[in-house]
């Protein structure tokens, strides 16, 4: 029988993308970069998201992608933020029809993957989240479209904090937040206890569990980060 930590890294390692994922995951967003460069005058391009930050749990979808815009297209800025997202959805939709959404702050690219019922997508990405945006100081502009203005962010600030807790707990928080999100994902809870899943990090959930019954030692600094 396993233990209750050989059972949790057994867990665990059933949520991290392999080689072949990593590498389909590769190409398709490679793919959606290169065909939007020659649509839009775009500064350049990076991955963000729980992907980015190794959060991203399976089935692997909604890669995101920041698109930053040049200043020659600072005409969208002082345009509703509607006008830049259909652009860009139509854009996809020249390439690859319906399967191009529009969503909130970006356009979903789906690759027509379906994932059975033990998550298993015979190592391709379902989709990716196309996310047009623009540099603001140190920060970024996204479109809102429910808001009907534009939203400032700073992916990579997330990214830092994520890093930094990683760190903190021996290399283990990652892995632990991406079965929190597996756990929230999980169809048999209905619709999900967490939405977006993003607030599962940002609400330090994994930060306040008892690391140390599934073998984690936290931080000796724990209390005094409540």
């Amino acid at each position: 029988m396993l233990t209750v930590d050989e059972a949790f890294r057994k867990f665990k390692s059933r949520l991290e993308l392999n080689d072949r994922e990593q590498a389909n995951a590769s190409a398709r967003q490679t793919e959606v970069r290169d065909y939007l460069d020659t649509k839009f005058k775009i500064d350049r391009s990076f991955l963000t998201g729980s992907y980015a930050r190794w959060t991203k749990t399976k089935p692997l979808k909604d890669v995101d992608i920041f698109f930053v815009l040049k200043s020659s297209e600072d005409h969208y800025r002082s345009k509703a933020p509607s006008v830049v997202l259909t652009d860009f959805h139509n854009a996809l939709v020249e390439k690859y029809g319906d399967k191009a959404k529009k969503q909130n702050r970006s356009i979903n690219v789906d690759f027509d993957v379906k994932a059975d019922a033990e998550d298993n997508t015979d190592y391709r990405v379902i989709s990716v989240d196309v996310i047009p945006a623009f540099d603001k100081d140190d920060d970024f502009e996204i479109p809102d479209n429910e808001l009907g203005k534009w939203m400032e962010t700073n992916p990579k600030v997330h990214a830092e904090k994520a890093t930094a807790a990683h760190q903190a707990y021996s290399s283990e928080w990652k892995g632990l937040v991406r079965m929190v999100k597996y756990w929230n994902n999980n169809a048999r809870h209905g619709e999900k206890p967490v939405k977006p899943s993003f607030l599962i990090e940002v609400m330090d959930v994994c930060l306040k569990c008892d690391f140390t019954s599934v073998g984690f030692a936290p931080p000796p600094d724990l209390k005094n980060r409540r």
